[in-house]
């Protein structure tokens, strides 16, 4: 299979990464796990080629076409936005990409135009481009996106109306719409829309579960020829495994779908120190781009009318208010998330309560805490 797709170099505070993986490069790797025949076509700086070590190791080919940078992209952690560095791109000519199976990504330095029997396509930008509008071709076509590229590329904002489109216009079999934490909709011509879930795990490491996703749907549906909705589960697994492990040797188990994630979150905060003020502001936001729907809530004493499905408590500013506010929540049964990073957390936790020393997944499990709502799993609009 060939996945043609951007390599770059990826940097996070916390948790702490460096590595060189990107789109493609990621996505080749977890393919890799499967398929003893993966060739990575990309762009990559001739002086620094060894550091393409790690992606042969996982069995990949590399067919790197010259660029003159080095890119990298910079995270303080993995839901924060990343750095660009340099901010200035110097453009590549496209490569091509022709064979049998082509999973295709989106670049920031160039294109690939895909000659192909079947290709999966991922656009991967804040200004995509249709599959079809560099010229690139293809027997059968599926397409991965998020949301926000899809009301882009079909100029609507409805979604079911906007898959619609998107299948007519680029005469695809499959459009699959990642949805976050809330799993992803699969839509085919003439067949109803159909939930895939995401999967819970332990840790969630958020920096390269769409590569993931997209590499592991296009290995099924390209060369498994299994149908969208089954190359769309085993790729949320697949994501789930690797955000709570790193890995990219990718082992299928199973796994608790996630049955809530869009719900009303209330964050609340003790410290009252600049750093402190941060944190609930970066959790708030984090949380917003989620879909969730922020309730505000008074650190105490806690509102007993106020309609919320979980909370996620900050417990590093103020450990002796967040315990006992931590003991109200229980009280009152509304799940809470503790985020703790300073200190020893808890041995053991209880159903109404979760504890992490990681940012990231503390604010996905204040999603997945919130009980399901009638209607929650109806495609959003």
């Amino acid at each position: 299979m060939i996945v043609a797709g951007g390599c770059y170099r990826e940097l996070c505070e916390h948790p702490y990464w460096n590595e060189t993986f990107g789109s493609g490069g990621r996505a080749a790797a977890a393919i890799a796990s499967y398929s003893n025949e993966v060739r990575l076509q990309t762009y990559f700086r001739s002086a620094n080629h060894f550091d393409l070590y790690t992606l042969q190791v996982h069995g990949v080919t590399v067919e790197a076409a010259p660029r003159d940078q080095d890119i990298t992209f910079a995270y303080l952690h993995p839901l924060g936005e990343p750095h660009r560095l340099p901010q200035s791109i110097v453009m590549c000519d496209d490569i091509r990409a022709a064979g049998r199976s082509v999973l295709r990504f989106g670049f920031v330095e160039g294109g690939a135009i895909v000659d192909a029997g079947q290709a999966v396509y991922d656009p991967q930008s804040a200004t995509p481009a249709l599959f079809s509008a560099n010229g690139s071709r293809a027997d059968r076509l599926a397409i991965v996106l998020n949301q926000a590229e899809l009301q882009v590329l079909s100029r609507c904002s409805d979604m079911t109306d906007a898959a619609q489109r998107l299948l007519r216009d680029e005469r695809a079999e499959a459009i699959i719409v990642k949805c976050g934490a809330r799993g992803a909709w699969v839509y085919e011509t003439a067949s109803e829309p159909q939930f895939v879930p995401a999967f819970r795990s332990k840790r969630v490491f958020k920096i390269g579960t769409g590569d993931v996703f997209s590499g592991i749907f296009a290995y099924h549906w390209c060369e498994r020829r299994e149908n969208a909705l089954q190359a769309a589960i085993a790729a949320s697994q697949a994501a789930a495994f690797y955000a709570e492990t790193r890995s990219l040797k990718i082992a299928i188990r199973d796994r608790e779908p996630v049955r809530s994630s869009k719900g009303r979150v209330s964050v609340v905060s003790f410290g009252d120190t600049l750093p402190d003020r941060w944190l609930r502001e970066e959790a708030r936001s984090a949380l917003i781009g989620m879909g969730a729907e922020l309730v505000e809530q008074p650190s105490s004493p806690l509102n007993a009318d106020a309609v919320i499905d979980s909370f996620l408590i900050l417990a590093d500013g103020n450990a002796r208010s967040s315990l006992k506010f931590i003991r109200q929540a229980r009280s009152a049964g509304v799940p809470t998330v503790v985020y703790k990073e300073k200190g020893r957390l808890p041995t053991s936790e209880s159903a109404e309560s979760f504890y992490s020393n990681d940012f990231s997944t503390a604010i996905y499990n204040a999603l997945w805490a919130a009980p399901p709502r009638p209607g929650q799993y109806a495609p959003q609009t």
